[in-house]
């Protein structure tokens, strides 16, 4: 439910001719989720499901006000086109974790017709969701090595002592072939939103007709993270500090084992687990070249620099990374797509979408040892045609040359040795639309 009122003040800053504008309103929500699970899903009697699956059902309202201003500064000046400053603030009050504050003030500066300059503050809130409150406590699988397992264990016998294996297990304990172990899952009633701070600073240029593009320099700081520690980090902190912070969420079945049977666990359920610090810039452009082959041809990137990637719970800057706990961040990503339309028939398409390599900074996956993930490169064409006007057919083949994603190991895998849902996983792969219009 959302009420609010809209408008144009009799008011004016006196370097202005243009009204300041407002809204204020108010706004209630309700969220409600219930999942019923069968009995096959909460026994866990799937093959490689690793654990049961429960039933999960919760919710929660928040009441909000909220208001924004917009207070133009200067316009047809000389260095000054226009000059526009945004405010807002919203109160809000959720049943589950109580009063939240965000407010946000944003400039933008237009130089010229052709220039801008833009810039932002913004107080952000998150609230836990839920399944992050409300999930049922089980046993699951994470992927990761136990460092007190095998032959020849990484860690010493002081070292996986902390974590409970006796002087009789060490050396003893078998390694999971499948590099995953036992994972204790599940909500946390008590959690507190995420505040995060943004900051982000760029420019917006039309230095030619044929040629835009924008800079954009960022910084995301966020407090009170909802997550995990993660049980990989989890056992390997207990073992290096001997810490119950982390000693008490490891459970070791009686044979010491982290796998065989639901005995052994690492419990990593959520917290609220402390802050996170991003930091990049993001860059757009777009040209384009008129009668061409008779046609037009139309070339747009979109690239992204991070400068810095880091968590408490990881400690360590995971910008241009891949471990036990960084997912793979290149430090320069991009998509850089030519479309050639020769007439309203048909047009075509190529895309080039690039991964910066990463480096690996551990001494446990052989297939990465000493060298990382070089950069990736896939190329995809598509190709549109109108039938007529209600009817027109898509065609395209990504990863066109079938190139097949980097082999990272278990440990650090998400699904068969390599990063699924970041590299391309299926190789080339064709599809075909085809969209009606009435």
């Amino acid at each position: 439910m959302n009420a609010y009122v809209t408008g144009e003040f009799d008011a004016s800053l006196p370097s202005s001719d243009l009204p300041m504008a407002a809204v204020f309103g108010f706004e209630n929500r309700e969220v409600d989720f219930e999942r019923t699970a069968d009995t096959i899903y909460q026994e866990g009697a799937l093959a490689g499901q690793g654990g049961p699956t429960n039933s999960l059902a919760g919710g929660y309202n928040v009441k909000e006000l909220f208001g924004e201003l917009s207070i133009p500064i200067a316009e047809g000046r000389d260095g000054i086109d226009s000059m526009t400053v945004d405010l807002g603030v919203r109160f809000s009050d959720y049943s589950t974790s109580g009063n939240e504050t965000t407010y946000k003030a944003a400039l933008d500066y237009n130089v010229t017709a052709d220039w801008k300059i833009r810039a932002s503050y913004n107080r952000a809130v998150r609230a836990p969701n839920v399944g992050e409150l409300f999930a049922a406590t089980s046993i699951g699988l994470w992927g990761g090595t136990d460092p007190c397992a095998g032959d020849t264990p990484e860690f010493t016998a002081a070292q996986c002592a902390n974590t409970g294996v006796s002087s009789s297990q060490y050396g003893n304990i078998d390694a999971n072939p499948a590099s995953q172990y036992n994972g204790l899952f599940g909500g946390n009633t008590e959690l507190q939103p995420e505040v995060a701070d943004t900051y982000t600073f760029g420019v917006v240029a039309n230095p030619m007709d044929n040629f835009n593009f924008t800079a954009d320099y960022w910084i995301i700081e966020i407090e009170e993270v909802i997550g995990t520690l993660g049980a990989s980090n989890t056992l390997r902190l207990c073992g290096l500090t001997g810490d119950a912070v982390y000693c008490n969420n490891v459970n070791r079945a009686p044979s010491g084992s982290l796998w065989r049977g639901n005995d052994g666990f690492v419990r990593a359920t959520n917290i609220n687990v402390g802050s996170e610090e991003y930091s990049g810039v993001d860059i757009n452009a777009n040209y384009t070249l008129e009668d061409v082959l008779g046609g037009t041809i139309t070339a747009r990137m979109n690239g992204s620099y991070y400068l810095e990637k880091y968590a408490d719970s990881v400690g360590e800057d995971c910008a241009g990374l891949i471990n036990s706990n960084c997912f793979p961040q290149p430090d320069w990503r991009h998509s850089l797509t030519m479309t050639y339309t020769p007439d309203d028939i048909w047009t075509a398409q190529v895309k080039w979408r690039y991964f910066g390599g990463v480096d690996y900074n551990e001494t446990t996956d052989q297939l990465l040892l000493g060298k990382g993930i070089g950069s990736q490169s896939y190329l995809d064409v598509v190709g549109t045609f109108e039938v007529n006007e209600n009817t027109s057919v898509l065609v395209g083949i990504n990863n066109i040359l079938d190139k097949e994603p980097p082999l990272v190991g278990g440990s650090i895998s998400t699904n068969a040795n390599t990063v699924a849902g970041f590299y391309d996983t299926l190789g080339r792969y064709v599809h075909a639309s085809v969209t009606f219009r009435f």
